[in-house]
């Protein structure tokens, strides 16, 4: 194996190889040849050039005698050594169009034209060189955030847009409640005494959860049937939108917790119904290494693989009960081929995050 001495060297002779080594990972390729250039009798012509290279270095002469050795070396011997030193004809330019980047294969096409070791059909089926990376598939990291929850869903909740989204209820400090959190409580409407005092407090200390909630000396109470005061009040539970996002069930589906470290992000490619290649991410979790499968939640609408599969079915009988009713003729109605091809894609949107995200 040669050191990095004399591929760095060759890298020079042969004038192969990127200045700016940090631009990308062709470097590698073109290190790759190089090392698999080199035998014994180029390391030989290395010695004899770097003589040549010495004796000529202060000298104009077509010939000079060595005061060591007083051998007779002449200029065309060393520029012979200098041309025999490429294991083939063009072997650097070669290197040179091989290992560059190019955005499609024909540009690697045109600058391939004039090499001796290339005829028309293996030049059009050269490819540029694609980089790839080991994935990695171990990993360390915390399975789950510390947080338990509850698997229950909100219904009907809409966000500020008046969009659906998922929500569940989430118990968090007074300090952490400000007027918009307040309202988009539940304490709004199962306790509007007890919301009218908080929104009061807040009112009173410019919306500043920390100075409103903060003082141990002035706490808030909550208030009872009869008037008098009830328990301090600390926490309220609000809807929580932001970490309902994403999680897994545990504990037999008792418990809802969000999801832990991202290991990698996997990409995917593969066409979709309008036959053009689409990408899609998917992310993996330290809890997902292990498993055969898992479903991240939510999924498309909030539900889960056993709520999607009768949808599925359902949809399927409603269209066969269409066509049977109309009576038409598929092959020759075409408003009624993109009618079932757009049902059929929808059906594959609501299994995409489970096949994405199966290991």
């Amino acid at each position: 194996m040669p050191n990095g001495s004399i591929t760095s060297y060759l890298c020079r002779v042969w004038r192969v190889g990127s200045k700016n080594r940090e631009e990308n990972n062709l470097h590698h390729a073109t290190d790759a040849c190089v090392i698999a250039a080199i035998d014994q009798n180029v390391i030989q012509k290395i010695s004899r050039l770097n003589k040549y290279f010495e004796l000529f270095k202060y000298s104009a002469e077509d010939e000079v005698v060595d005061k060591v050795t007083g051998e007779i070396s002449s200029r065309a011997d060393f520029e012979q050594t200098f041309e025999d030193i490429e294991p083939w004809k063009d072997f650097g330019k070669e290197v040179r169009k091989r290992t560059a980047h190019y955005e499609s294969p024909i540009e690697l096409h045109n600058e391939l034209i004039g090499l001796e070791n290339y005829d028309e059909d293996f030049r059009n089926r050269t490819t540029p060189i694609f980089v790839s990376r080991m994935p990695k598939r171990s990993g360390k990291g915390n399975i789950n955030k510390e947080t338990i929850r509850s698997p229950k869903i909100v219904k009907g909740y809409v966000d500020s847009k008046e969009k659906p989204v998922i929500a569940r209820k989430q118990r968090i400090r007074l300090t952490s409640v400000d007027l918009k959190t307040l309202y988009d409580s539940p304490v709004r409407e199962t306790d509007p005494a007890l919301y009218e005092i908080l929104r009061a407090r807040l009112n009173e200390f410019d919306n500043k959860p920390e100075k409103a909630f903060g003082d141990p000396s002035n706490p808030v109470y909550k208030p009872t049937k009869n008037g008098s005061r009830g328990n301090i009040v600390r926490s309220i539970k609000v809807y929580d939108t932001q970490n309902s996002k994403s999680g897994f069930l545990i504990n037999e589906g008792k418990a809802f917790v969000n999801n832990g470290d991202t290991i990698r992000l996997d990409v995917f490619k593969r066409k979709n119904y309008k036959g053009e290649f689409e990408y899609y991410f998917s992310p993996i979790y330290a809890h997902m290494l292990n498993a055969k499968k898992v479903e991240i939640l939510p999924t498309p609408n909030g539900r889960s693989a056993a709520e999607k599969k009768p949808i599925l079915i359902k949809f399927a009988m409603k269209m066969v009960r269409f066509l049977r009713l109309k009576k038409m003729d598929l092959l020759s109605n075409f408003r009624c081929i993109q009618m079932i091809m757009h049902g059929f894609m929808q059906g594959i949107r609501l299994l995409r995050v489970i096949t994405l995200n199966t290991v």
